[in-house]
């Protein structure tokens, strides 16, 4: 079975929408130990080096976007980690207070931070301000008490080996009401079968024209006769035998 091969044998409709608890012991500890994940669910990307729209594997059609990444120390002897992306232009920073979660013996599981995206941006006064956007990430980040223990030689610059993160772009309730409209409508078009009524066509009327009729001398019909009936019209007329050209008696003046 290929990488991906399993994605063909779910049902269409099921989407993955774990848990927080779900995300700590059956993804992030699985990852920390090195145990089967399903692949193409989670990337392995360093979210901090990128902008959030530029992410490689951020999915737009769904809600959410998960990612493993590492996590660097902002300074070599210190605590804090680095959340300025690679190109300088926009930093992530936490908002509120983190959420602890404890698994069921009330031992520590780990803490779940929100941080916001601001992207820096320059004034026309030219001075240096940070615009925040609607970029959304939640960092879970698993206890000491339950990583494998590692080699500190081989991991002083990195804070934590990885970190899983969900990442959103939030969106106002009446868009988001909007998007989803639109998700609807354009299933519906995809699933409906098109068709359309046929337009009937326009009847123009001809205009019928009798045949006009012809004068020409060439094409008149003349009555023909027969003899006897010569004969019969020259004694009505009294003509008798004459030609043509000559004139009965008693017809001058």
């Amino acid at each position: 079975m290929e990488a991906e091969d399993w994605k063909k044998y779910i049902p269409i409709g099921f989407r993955f929408c774990p848990t927080d608890y779900e995300l700590f012991i059956y993804y992030l500890r699985a990852k920390m130990y090195s145990e089967f994940i399903f692949p193409g669910i989670i990337h392995d990307v360093d979210v901090y080096q990128y902008d959030p729209y530029h992410l490689p594997g951020m999915d737009f059609k769904e809600q959410y976007s998960y990612y493993f990444t590492p996590r660097d120390k902002k300074y070599p002897n210190g605590s804090r980690p680095s959340r300025c992306i690679k190109d300088g232009r926009g930093t992530w920073k936490i908002t509120g207070k983190p959420t602890v979660f404890k698994n069921q013996d009330g031992t520590p599981l780990g803490k779940e931070n929100t941080l916001v995206f601001y992207r820096k941006n320059i004034t026309e006064a030219g001075r240096l301000e940070l615009r925040k956007t609607n970029w959304i990430m939640h960092e879970y980040v698993l206890d000491q008490y339950m990583c494998p223990s590692k080699d500190s030689a081989t991991t002083s610059n990195k804070l934590n080996d990885v970190v899983l993160c969900r990442i959103y772009l939030h969106e106002p309730a009446e868009k988001r009401k909007e998007m989803e409209m639109e998700k609807e409508w354009q299933l519906s078009q995809t699933c409906s079968i098109q068709w359309k009524e046929p337009q009937p066509k326009k009847f123009r009327p001809s205009i019928i024209r009798e045949p006009e009729p012809s004068f020409r001398a060439a094409e008149a019909q003349l009555p023909s006769f027969t003899p006897d009936e010569i004969k019969w019209l020259q004694g009505i007329f009294g003509l008798g035998s004459l030609g043509h050209n000559q004139r009965p008696a008693g017809a001058g003046c």
